[in-house]
């Protein structure tokens, strides 16, 4: 039931965007461009649809329902054209397999397809922290309210939200997994862009091995498995860059226009897109100038930016009438913003600059740094930010969240051996096609911007896949060259490919093993998911109207109740500093309509214990029953949950 729901919403918004294609006459394109372009033009219009319905507070299943029927209305008639299209790609993969090279390649990947279907199709488990804790709770939290509100204990849910528009009818007819099936298939797309873009704008003959590159790195193998945003972004940014090369070789305006819808619709997808938006566009300024081209030229590139700007604006419109600020909560010194203060705006930076190999300087000691030595300094030292290529394959879990284990930081986060080692190559290849020396410099600055502003790995990932051609060229290359390189190539890839796809396997057979046992879901969220423990409890036993306050906990997507973090930091809801006693307290939890506590001790101080202020004020509220325990979660026993009594009436006895 996922899969098909799933399926049939990225079907419709795939013939509707084939649909509008012929309609605007863009006849020039090739069939796998068509299919690609109107999946990517067709989400981002449905997306936009479901927003619309949403700000207006239509957001019901019925509604949706009627939504889906208009938008595969419209695409009715592209559907035999896209079914013969299909028929004929497979076809011609078929032959294509009577070479060895070919025919390993389409194995391996038909192998990788089909052990992802069980993972992808079981609910989220603890591998699928930001789905559980934003992009499935924001979808979620949208259909109860029946309509699309600012949440605004979670400065994440002003950002862009596109993908998260379409997880709002997988959700409403397709259940938790349906999300994670529908960003799969944006995973998909992106292996085809990087095949048609290789072949294209690089090399046929490489044009294989793109896609495996991308099935070695582990960093998308997790994620094709996970409800996050970045397969959307990554697709939209291989498919504006692919347009973009098409206008430097035809120079033709289409070409350019639709590249900036691609750029476009990666900003609307994720902020993180901006950064793409702006090189291309300044690609193409600087092309215009290399060719001393006319005041048509310079018109194209203008009407790229006004083009792409256009398409993400709604978001960053929304946000800006929402909170003063289109980038919020960024750039909160040009912009201020609602909701957040100096204090948070310098605490969330340093939260990012800490990502990398080396300590960031206390505030203190920052602040008597001159400003050029503040800049290079912990992750950023220039030996440190030199040897970065080589520290993110061999120590990726410098590069994301603390507490991860370094097991699961290389074998899921990581971006595996396979870019240091056929970049490197490249560079030195000569001479090589255009298409990998403009890749090559687009890369660049994107490459900069990411080690100044948050060496996080997953933010490195829409990089990562358009080195992907690169990469594939580069191997090639290298398997017509001499022996010991070849054999060594050979082995880099075997390694790369070997490790993944059996870390596929592995995570397959186990979610088919859910899958097919009697009561297998929740015995297998039980067993990985330590929150949905005190979920089941909550979605089971507490009152539907209920609203909880989590600490230490912001995967709060199972609970099917409303719910918001209580953590200092994340909002001004909640006045901390003002409050001095524990009524104080509840009743700022009484007037968010507040009526339980759900308190995780391994990330917030333990209540008997703890001389912090706001843990002793809750001890205090549960030592004068103003907060009442309930519930006892054998499995997890540092999991507390709360009743906030009822208010005593005046002059009521006791």
């Amino acid at each position: 039931m996922p899969a098909i729901a799933a399926f049939l919403i990225v079907l419709a918004a795939t013939s509707l965007g084939v649909e509008l294609l012929r309609r605007l006459r863009v006849s020039w394109l090739s069939d796998a461009e068509r299919v690609m372009l109107g999946m990517g033009i067709g989400g981002l219009v449905l997306a936009y649809l479901i927003l619309a319905v949403g700000l207006m507070g239509w957001l019901t299943r019925p509604v949706l329902a009627l939504l889906w029927v208009l938008v595969a209305a419209v695409g009715a008639a592209r559907l035999p054209w896209l079914a013969r299209t299909a028929a004929g790609y497979l076809l011609r993969l078929a032959r294509s397999a009577r070479w060895w090279r070919a025919g390993a390649a389409l194995a391996i990947l038909g192998i990788w397809f089909v052990a992802s279907l069980p993972p992808v199709t079981v609910w989220p488990l603890g591998n699928d922290y930001d789905g559980l804790a934003e992009h499935l709770v924001y979808a979620a939290t949208f259909l109860r309210m029946g309509a699309v509100r600012p949440l605004w204990y979670d400065h994440h849910s002003q950002f862009p939200l596109t993908l998260q528009m379409l997880y709002v009818p997988a959700l409403a007819f397709g259940g938790p997994a349906a999300p994670k099936v529908v960003h799969f298939i944006y995973g998909l797309l992106v292996l085809a862009a990087a095949y048609v873009l290789t072949r294209r704008h690089v090399s046929r003959a490489a044009a294989k091995w793109a896609p495996l590159v991308l099935v070695g790195t582990p960093l998308f193998g997790w994620l094709s498995k996970a409800t996050y945003v970045d397969l959307g972004l990554c697709a939209y940014v291989l498919l504006a860059v692919h347009m973009f090369l098409n206008w430097r070789r035809s120079g033709r305006y289409g070409d350019l226009v639709l590249a900036a819808v691609m750029a476009g619709a990666a900003m609307a997808v994720k902020m993180q897109g901006i950064s793409y938006f702006g090189v291309l566009a300044l690609g193409a300024l600087y092309l215009c100038w290399r060719r001393r081209s006319t005041a048509r030229l310079w018109r194209q590139a203008a009407a790229f930016v006004l083009v792409g700007a256009a398409v993400a604006s709604p978001w960053y419109i929304k946000s800006w009438v929402l909170t003063g600020n289109p980038v919020y909560p960024f750039a909160y010194s040009i912009f201020d913003g609602k909701g957040w203060s100096a204090q948070q705006a310098l605490a969330y930076s340093r939260s990012q600059r800490e990502f990398g190999v080396g300590e960031l300087p206390s505030e203190a000691e920052l602040a008597r740094m001159n400003p050029v030595a503040r800049i290079f300094c912990g992750p950023r030292r220039p030996d440190r930010l030199l040897l970065a290529p080589v520290y993110l394959t061999i120590y990726p879990w410098e590069f994301v969240v603390a507490s991860m284990p370094r097991v699961i930081a290389v074998a899921g986060q990581g971006i595996g051996p396979l870019y240091l080692g056929f970049v490197f190559v490249a560079l030195g290849l000569w001479p090589k096609p255009r298409g990998v020396a403009i890749l090559l410099w687009l890369v660049l600055p994107l490459w900069i911007w990411w080690l100044y502003s948050m060496q996080l790995t997953r933010y490195l990932l829409p990089t990562l896949v358009m080195l992907t051609p690169v990469v594939a060229y580069a191997y090639q290359r290298c398997l017509g060259a001499h022996r010991l390189l070849r054999t060594a190539a050979i082995a880099l890839m075997v390694c790369a490919i070997g490790f993944r796809m059996w870390g596929t396997l592995y995570s397959g057979g186990t979610a088919l093993a859910a899958h097919l046992r009697a009561g297998g879901r929740d015995e297998l969220l039980l067993e990985q998911l330590d929150v949905y423990e005190p979920s089941l409890y909550i979605s089971k036993y507490l009152p539907q109207d209920a609203k909880i306050l989590t600490y230490g906990e912001p995967r709060i997507f199972y609970f099917n109740r409303n719910a918001m973090w209580g953590d200092p930091g994340h909002h001004q809801l909640i006045p901390y500093k003002e409050i001095e006693t524990p009524r104080q307290l509840i009743d700022a939890y009484r007037r968010l309509g507040v009526t339980h506590v759900l308190i995780n001790e391994c990330f917030f101080p333990r209540l008997t214990t703890s001389r912090e202020k706001l843990p002793t004020l809750l001890r205090h509220a549960v030592d004068e029953g103003l907060l009442e325990p309930m519930g006892h979660f054998v499995r997890h026993p540092y999991y507390k949950l709360f009743r906030i009594a009822a208010p005593r009436q005046e002059g009521s006895k006791g």
